[in-house]
């Protein structure tokens, strides 16, 4: 978990010095998790709901810093008012004894930063995955009002449970309140700020969509999109020039995901996906086998212009009638004619393919942040008995969003053979709830493993038919993003068809 990686951390700051410490009567300090310029993330144990939490502690010179202060307020304030699988839940602050500390949720796992230092370039489906579930935790943020200006890896978090999250809001801008920014102060990791904060303009959720681009333009490239000598000559860049193609720096990028994030990195936020869930159905609609071609611009390929016609001239059209009118009455006579009839008679037809029914093999539960890997799964089968008595739900929980527990949970449709998937139609009484669908061979044990969202539906109501667009594969995932809309909150499926 980031601590506001803006400068070199206080000497005085140990994690000796505060292990064992119990904030508010509450929170008993275990572990140093990190540290920072500006604050410092412990893991604790919550003595009252006896779970382990993460505290961000603002380092003790800052407390006579009212603007300081108050961002940090700002922060949980921020952040709170989000609820989403996605996004680092707030659960308390602390201010107390000269104390100023958050208290959310512990998150396992590691950031994206540590991540791309481990393993360099990532793989397209990897960069399209996260870079589909921040624009969806942007998304909520922005619905909100909340402006998050400091989107980077570090900022990022891959659970170990599978989810990836969007933390530290340490210096968002919530839009119905005023700004903090001192005069002539830049919030952000300059490596990946939009070119309006630079010049210190106004901001909106395209800045965070950016900031958002360049961190997946390093994820899939291996390199931050701009390099400089200096701070300010980095920060100035990105003013002045776009970044190089990612078509130009690898061999091999999916031409779909390099238009998506050179979209995101227009230098005119109006030339920029208009939001973050725009964003996020471009990187899920990527076709990964579709590569960009380094001599085309794929972002902005201009169409052909077509060559000058010709002038034509009144016996030019007199001409054209004569030819017509002749050809027609050749065809009228061939059809009155024996062979004429047997000729016309004898083309082939366009015929429609029917859809046909594919035979399902079994069905089973897929929840990767359990233990088990699966939920309720002795129901599973109930959704593909063909029978409207009997189902399978999710178990319930404490809110819409797994009770901030779980990105999803999802229901695996195992097929009798390998094909061409056409369709899948759900029958349910849920009302409001949300799924995306997957294809694959096999059936993954992973989220990531599917590979990349064929299509989705959110605000189901009742019974739905998805296109899957004729992907190929044995195997479905219907990963359920959301529950119905009343509690108790569960989703519920009793029925489900596949055709081909």
């Amino acid at each position: 978990m980031n601590a506001d990686d803006t400068g070199p951390p206080p000497a005085q700051q140990t994690g000796r010095a505060l292990a064992g410490r119990v904030l508010a009567q509450r929170y008993q300090l275990q572990s140093q998790l990190a540290i920072g310029g500006m604050a410092e993330v412990w893991e604790a144990n919550d003595l009252v709901l006896g779970r382990a939490v993460a505290v961000k502690i603002l380092h003790p010179q800052f407390a006579n810093d009212p603007v300081v202060r108050q961002r940090f307020h700002i922060e949980a304030v921020a952040a709170a008012r989000l609820v989403d699988p996605s996004i680092v839940a707030i659960y308390d602050t602390v201010d107390l004894d000269g104390c100023d500390a958050i208290v959310m949720e512990l998150v396992r796992g590691r950031t994206l930063r540590d991540f791309l230092d481990e393993r360099g370039a990532l793989d397209p489906i990897e960069v399209v995955h996260i870079g589909a579930e921040v624009a969806g935790a942007l998304a909520i943020a922005h619905k909100a009002g909340v402006i998050h200006r400091d989107i980077k890896p570090a900022n990022i978090l891959l659970s170990d449970d599978g989810r990836v999250l969007v933390t530290d809001f340490g210096i968002a801008k919530v839009l119905d309140e005023p700004d903090l920014t001192r005069t002539a102060q830049v919030l952000g990791t300059v490596k990946y700020l939009a070119p309006e904060q630079v010049e210190g303009g106004p901001v909106d959720g395209r800045t965070d969509l950016y900031a958002l681009g360049a961190v997946l333009y390093e994820a899939v490239c291996g390199e931050a999109p701009f390099r400089a000598e200096t701070p300010a000559a980095l920060a100035l860049a990105r003013m002045h020039r776009d970044p190089t193609r990612p078509s130009l720096v690898l061999t091999e990028i999916p031409a779909d995901l390099e238009t998506a994030v050179m979209r995101a990195m227009s230098r005119a936020p109006g030339d920029r996906f208009a939001s973050a869930n725009d964003m996020r159905a471009a990187l899920l609609s990527t076709r990964l086998e579709v590569l960009a071609d380094p001599e085309t611009d794929s972002a902005a390929a201009e169409v052909p212009a077509r060559p000058p016609r010709a002038k034509r001239g009144r016996s030019g059209v007199f001409v054209t009638l004569v030819v017509v009118g002749v050809l027609l009455l050749i065809a009228l006579l061939v059809a009155n004619t024996d062979a004429g009839r047997t000729f016309l008679s004898n083309q082939p037809t366009t015929t429609t393919t029917t859809p046909r029914q594919l035979a399902i093999s079994t069905a089973h539960s897929f929840d990767p942040s359990d233990r088990t890997g699966f939920e309720n799964e002795s129901a599973a089968m109930n959704a593909v008995d063909a029978d409207s008595l009997t189902s399978w739900s999710t178990e319930t929980y404490t809110s819409r969003t797994f009770g901030n527990l779980k990105a999803g949970v999802g229901l695996v449709i195992d097929l009798a053979a390998e094909g061409t998937v056409g369709s899948i139609a759900i029958d349910s009484p849920s009302s409001g709830w949300s799924v995306e669908a997957y294809v694959a061979t096999g059936a993954p044990t992973t989220l990531l493993g599917w590979g990349p969202v064929v299509t989705s539906a959110t605000d189901i109501r009742g019974s739905v038919t998805l296109d899957l667009h004729k992907a190929q594969g044995n195997a479905i995932l219907l990963w359920i993003t959301q529950l119905k809309d009343t509690p108790p909150w569960q989703v519920t499926i009793t029925d489900v068809i596949v055709t081909s």
